[in-house]
């Protein structure tokens, strides 16, 4: 991660950019944007996307050990892929997790008012 973190500051110092007015641009909190850089927190695929928009490089960019994009493009196409899919899939289980909660809770309130019959 420290390669990525270094590949930022070269391109936001080539563009004489800080990393606040980065985070701005980005739409993301100044410590949210240290802690992708320190690798403390994971960057998700958009904001990764956005970063490489505003930089103006691909996502490719950041993860070629020798800094170029040459290579590794269809690697990350089908890494990029995996992670839409992974991020539909927990989509639709959250959508799934919500509507199991909503019929619990039906259910109860159908229950509580059987019971209050009796």
């Amino acid at each position: 991660m420290l390669n990525f973190s270094r590949k930022v500051t070269n391109l936001l110092d080539n563009k004489k950019r800080t990393k606040k007015s980065l985070s701005e641009e980005m739409g993301i909190a100044r410590n949210t944007l240290s802690d992708y850089l320190g690798g403390k927190t994971s960057i998700p695929v958009e904001a990764l996307e956005k970063l490489s928009e505003i930089l103006d490089v691909t996502p490719c960019y950041f993860f070629d050990e020798d800094g170029s994009e040459a290579g590794s493009t269809s690697k990350m196409a089908s890494m990029h892929n995996k992670i839409r899919q992974l991020e539909e899939k927990v989509n639709g289980l959250e959508t799934e997790v919500m509507e199991l909660l909503r019929e619990n809770r039906e259910l109860r309130i159908k229950l509580d008012s059987m019971s209050n019959i009796d």
